[in-house]
C-alpha cells in the first residue's frame, strides 16, 4: 500500500524550488509511478473508447453506402435489361406497314383480301395497339391456315384477336380476321 502520510506538506506551489521538487518526486516515487499509471490507464482507455466508437460509427456508415450502392446496382441492372428488352422488340410497325404485311402472307397464300377497316389507335401506356378488320377469301382451308400462322408468328408484335369463316356455295372459304399490332412507345 502507498504510505498518504509521507507526502510533504511544506510544499509551496508559488514558491516551487527545482531541488525541492526533485526530492520530493523521489521519496514519493512510488506514488508518482502509480498516479502516473494510472492516469496514462485513463487516457489509453478514453482513447480506445474514442476509437472504438469511430470505427462503429464508420462501419455503420460504410454499410450504408454499401446499401445504397447495391441499389444503384440493382437499377442500373433493370434499366439496361429495359433497355435490351426495348432494342429486341421489332421496330415501329404503322397501320400502312401492318396491312402491306397481311397484303404480302395473303399474296403468298393465294389468300384474296376484299377489305379492311383500321380502327383508331389505343393508347395502353407503355405501348399503342392498332386494331385492324380483313374481311377474305381462299380456295382452301390449308392455305387459309398457313396465312394465320405467318400472321401471328411474324417477328413483329402482330396477334389474331379472332376469326370466324364460312364455305360458300362455290367452295370457297370467306372469313374475316380482327388483327392488332403493338407500338411501343420510345
Amino acid at each position: 500500500m502507498i504510505n498518504l502520510d509521507k507526502i510533504n506538506p511544506q510544499f509551496d506551489i508559488n514558491n516551487i524550488d527545482p531541488a525541492q521538487l526533485v526530492k520530493l518526486l523521489s521519496d514519493n516515487q512510488k506514488i508518482v509511478v502509480s498516479v502516473i499509471a494510472i492516469v496514462a490507464l485513463v487516457i489509453a482507455g478514453s482513447m480506445f473508447n474514442d476509437f472504438h466508437a469511430k470505427a462503429s460509427s464508420l462501419h455503420a456508415q460504410m454499410t450504408q453506402e454499401q446499401s445504397k450502392l447495391d441499389a444503384i446496382k440493382a437499377r442500373d441492372t433493370a434499366v439496361n435489361d429495359l433497355n435490351s428488352f426495348k432494342a429486341a422488340i421489332p421496330k415501329e410497325l404503322t397501320v400502312f406497314d401492318l396491312v402491306t404485311l397481311i397484303s404480302n402472307f395473303a399474296k403468298s397464300n393465294n389468300v384474296t383480301i376484299a377489305s379492311y377497316t383500321p380502327s383508331q389507335t389505343k393508347d395502353m401506356g407503355l405501348y399503342d395497339e392498332i386494331d385492324v378488320h380483313f374481311d377474305l377469301a381462299s380456295d382452301d382451308f390449308k392455305a387459309m391456315m398457313i396465312f394465320l400462322k405467318q400472321i401471328e408468328r411474324s417477328k413483329y408484335p402482330v396477334m389474331i384477336h379472332s376469326w370466324i369463316g364460312h364455305e360458300d356455295d362455290s367452295g370457297k372459304i370467306i372469313f374475316k380476321i380482327a388483327i392488332s399490332a403493338m407500338l411501343i412507345h420510345p
